[in-house]
């Protein structure tokens, strides 16, 4: 048994290095062999931390030496770190020579400890299992609850043996589990393990799909081909129970494969309502970091908008950022959805165009686009009256063009434009340092528009606020009463770290308040304003239904010239 001061055959060099220097040290009084966890945690600092691998084995030293002198039963304070002491207990169970008594009482020693230790337990597990293959055997009994460790350590070990102790035909599913966590098999053992599962074809399952993206990477030839067969006829089904597997899989591939995008393709299709927002985000998270390839990732986003719908899109945010690192392709992505038939395409499109601020793109719609798409163009980014400030940057140099008909089209939009943001549209040609005969009528229209604005306004006869003094009134209460109710649910689901991290001062009046010396700190001048609709209110719901039905309208089905 490895005592942590001994050198038993087959210790690794790493261990042999620090058995070695540990046992110098405490020969010269500079050390203490001890029996404390708090002790080898606080003179960690005996080891030069530039030697990684002294740093890993002096744990393990001290683990093997604390087991041994407490019969495998260590006793770890609520202070220590447990992370280390698991991570130590995985480089030395494989060469320990434990009794499964002796290792039970080691994984005990880490049970009742809650700090994300559990997988390092189970690798120290099948790292013995591995290496002491009867031992294993008789841990399995004493402690089923690590038998699947246990197993991947026996195949591992000896796997012809396993074989013929354990036959897979008997429980598939524990057979398949436990292969996928066997690490350095040989190939052969590889083919012969794959040849036995998929010979089992009511075998359908997620950890037949585990399996079969395990071992597809160390397959060829034929044997390849029908891993890929299977995995893709799986995903046929109902997808839901290889969701996991599949995307832990793509997190680890590095390149894109016909394969990859009909795997993800076929599993988009289907996702039900009740579990496809979890979905794309595993599908966003495992995808978005090493899959930059710009047909790929546009082919994904088709299938979902096809498959599911346009709006869910938005959800792969990773997916579309690592697009959006190549500019152009980008651009055409968003352009396909805002020139789509379909108007929730539409919608989507002018969203993206909107949210990842393509005004300031290299994108010059009177070079890269033909007439038909300029005046298009002009149509959808204005049809919702939404943010002009991404829009209009590049429509209005639009009003330059040689072309009649865009200019025409572009006068037409901005009519109802300026009905809604009123100068800004004025204040987005002065920063343009756009001025023709047409900017000169855009200009006689806002005067005349505001003309009348500011008559209508001067006529108290007209305001609701003489007219109609109670309503109005009641109007204001009440508006006032919901966003004090607003404001205070937000504050209350919306706690910011921002906030946790500074005092809380309330204000009874004024625009300040006195510090603990008595002197009056005053309040700063924060600002931020945006452009805002100004009819949008008047509409009435036959109005506002109208509006929202020509923005979804499907122009395939629509009539005329459009």
């Amino acid at each position: 048994m490895f005592d942590g001061r001994n050198i038993t055959s087959g210790l690794p060099d790493e261990l042999v290095k620090v058995v070695d220097f540990l046992n110098e040290k405490a020969s010269a009084g500079e050390f203490e062999f001890s029996d404390s966890v708090s002790y080898w945690e606080n003179n960690e600092h005996i080891i030069n931390p530039s030697d990684y691998s002294m740093s890993g084995g002096y744990f393990a030293v001290a683990l093997a030496y604390i087991a041994h002198l407490k019969s495998g039963n260590i006793i770890f304070e609520e202070t220590n770190n447990i992370g280390r002491w698991a991570w130590a207990f995985h480089l030395v169970s494989g060469v320990s020579s434990w009794s499964p008594e002796f290792m039970k009482n080691v994984i005990l020693s880490f049970e009742s400890k809650h700090d994300n230790t559990e997988n390092l337990i189970l690798w120290a597990v099948q790292k013995y299992a591995s290496a002491y293959y009867d031992n294993a055997i008789v841990l399995i009994s004493i402690l089923p609850q690590y038998k699947t460790s246990c197993l991947a350590g026996l195949m591992e070990n000896d796997f012809d043996r396993y074989y013929a102790e354990y036959p897979p035909e008997d429980n598939m599913k524990e057979f398949a589990t436990a292969f996928v966590k066997t690490n350095q098999i040989a190939e052969e053992y590889v083919n012969k393990a794959f040849d036995i599962v998929v010979s089992n074809t009511c075998f359908k399952s997620s950890a037949a799909m585990a399996f079969s993206l395990f071992t597809i990477g160390r397959l060829v030839g034929q044997r390849k081909e029908i891993c890929e067969q299977k995995i893709l006829e799986m995903l046929q089904g109902d997808p839901s129970p290889y969701i996991n597997p599949l995307c832990n899989w793509l997190f680890v591939q590095q390149g894109v494969s016909p394969f990859i995008e009909q795997s993800i393709i076929l599993l988009v299709k289907g996702l039900k309502s009740e579990n496809k927002e979890t979905a794309l985000k595993s599908i966003d998270d495992s995808i978005h970091f090493h899959f930059k390839d710009a047909v790929f990732l546009t082919n994904i986003f088709v299938a979902i908008a096809n498959s599911l719908t346009p709006m869910d899109i938005l959800k792969m945010e990773g997916s579309l950022r690592s697009l959006h690192e190549n500019e152009d392709n980008f651009i055409n992505f968003v352009l396909s959805f805002i020139f789509h038939p379909n108007g929730l395409y539409r919608v989507v499109g002018r969203r993206l165009w909107d949210d990842y601020h393509l005004e300031s793109s290299n994108f010059d719609p009177q070079k890269d686009l033909d007439e038909k798409l300029q005046c298009l163009l002009i149509i959808e980014l204005l049809q919702d009256y939404g943010n002009p400030e991404t829009r209009l940057p590049k429509l209005l140099p639009l009003i330059e063009s040689e072309l009649p008909s865009v200019r025409n089209v572009l006068m037409s939009q901005l009519v109802p434009y300026l009905d809604e943001y009123m100068g800004y549209v004025i204040k987005a040609f002065e920063k343009l340092n756009i001025d023709n005969e047409f900017v000169t009528k855009i200009h006689w229209y806002f005067e005349k528009r505001s003309d009348a604005i500011d008559k209508r306004r001067s006529l108290k006869e007209m305001s609701p606020k003489y007219g109609y003094m109670i309503e109005y009134q009641e109007a204001l209460k009440t508006q006032k009463q919901h966003w004090q109710q607003q404001m205070k649910k937000a504050d209350e689901n919306h706690k910011s770290l921002l906030s946790s991290m500074m005092k809380h001062v309330t204000l009874a009046r004024g625009g300040g308040w006195r510090d603990e010396n008595g002197k009056v700190q005053h309040l700063g001048c924060i600002q931020f304003s945006m452009p805002s609709r100004q009819l949008a209110q008047s509409m009435t719901p036959m109005e506002q239904d109208k509006w929202i039905n020509d923005l979804l309208v499907d122009w395939n089905e629509k009539t005329g010239n459009n």
